[in-house]
């Protein structure tokens, strides 16, 4: 039978040193409620190899999207699960949202933080064990909501969820992320890991370059805060979609008083830009196959066929659309659309502004 050593034999690699404690070392795995012992009872969160740490976790999301990117999605959604329910992925979550993000001393609505070495792995150990009971018994709390300025004068609702939610999510977020990113279209360049506005621009630049075109240059209005949640709960697997529901229905406290939320995701939640993005995804690739569908627009539009080019220097293969004349470059909830004719471009607007309200949004006025 496992003992509890055995149990902590993989994550005992990450520190630089190990002290364990004699009466845990005989004490079988399944006896761990009834001793009433802590899986991390003998770590030193001061002693943690981060290095280590990361290098777990990013040869794990690095398994995963290449087995979304050939097609092999079992495989994939069997090592999201293994690393959602890793020790090392648990670990740089936790460190995520109490020592690297920039709210992390700012306590939700149970007023909880998490400082100290001691609390830190405190609330590894409760992160562990959600995982370890398959959620049971797991309910969200609701978000504190306060009002941040915006640079227009206005303000905006940013919702901060509790210290655990946090880690819950960021250890998520850690498994989903390269899945979807195996899935995305290159046109989106928002809260994606080694994409930035600068690429964004990068891209515009280079198609007008070329010759002078017509612009749609439009935002989303409240998009974080108006996602539909049937449609966005659709576009994620089964395992993952009944969590994901109770961090969306977990409501805001503001005022005192508790307020449902029937749609939107919190802005402020961990997993909350991934969310957005997975609601907006394909806005490029059915606009495409609209306007192609236009009679006698065919040619104005380009192809869709996609090729493979081969890199002289790297020797790596890469996949592209050939002879596309139409360009969608997204940026968050703000996109750009760009064609030589103004017919296209108007067009586009209108597919466009219908497509968004299936997903529960609409173009800003």
């Amino acid at each position: 039978m496992n003992t509890i050593w055995k149990y902590a034999k993989y994550p005992e690699s990450l520190f630089q040193s190990h002290q364990s404690k004699d009466c845990s070392l005989d004490i079988p795995k399944w006896s761990l409620e009834k001793c009433n012992l802590s899986i991390t009872s003998a770590w030193d969160w001061n002693k943690i190899i981060w290095k280590k740490v990361r290098k777990v976790v990013f040869n794990l999301q690095k398994r995963i999207y290449k087995a979304t990117k050939s097609g092999k999605y079992k495989k994939a959604r069997s090592l999201m699960w293994l690393l959602q329910h890793s020790k090392s992925g648990v670990l740089l979550a936790v460190k995520e949202v109490t020592t690297d993000n920039t709210g992390k001393r700012t306590a939700g609505v149970d007023l909880r933080k998490a400082k100290t070495p001691k609390d830190k792995l405190k609330l590894v150990d409760e992160v562990l064990d959600i995982y370890r009971t398959n959620w049971k018994g797991y309910r969200a709390l609701p978000a504190k909501r306060v009002m941040i300025p915006k640079a227009n004068g206005k303000l905006r609702p940013l919702g901060i969820p509790t210290i655990r939610d946090r880690a819950l999510q960021a250890s998520m977020k850690f498994a989903m992320e390269p899945y979807w990113e195996g899935i995305f279209e290159p046109s989106s360049y928002g809260f994606r890991p080694a994409m930035s506005c600068i690429d964004a621009i990068d891209k515009i630049t280079n198609a007008l370059i070329r010759k002078q075109k017509w612009i749609l240059d439009a935002d989303i209005t409240g998009c974080f805060d108006n996602i539909d949640h049937k449609y966005l709960l659709m576009q994620i697997d089964r395992t993952n979609r009944k969590i994901v529901r109770k961090w969306l229905k977990a409501g805001y406290i503001q005022d005192e008083e508790l307020h449902d939320t029937e749609k939107g995701v919190v802005q402020g939640g961990t997993i909350s830009p991934l969310l957005a993005n997975i609601a907006l995804d394909q806005m490029e690739t059915d606009l495409i196959e609209h306007l192609r569908g236009i009679k006698g627009w065919k040619k104005k539009i380009g192809t869709t066929r996609v090729n493979r080019k081969i890199n002289k220097k790297t020797g790596k293969s890469y996949k592209y659309r050939e002879h596309l004349y139409i360009d969608l470059v997204r940026y968050a909830d703000d996109f750009v659309v760009l064609h030589e004719d103004k017919e296209v471009v108007e067009e586009s607007e209108r597919f466009i502004s219908k497509w968004l309200s299936e997903r529960g949004l609409e173009l800003s006025g």
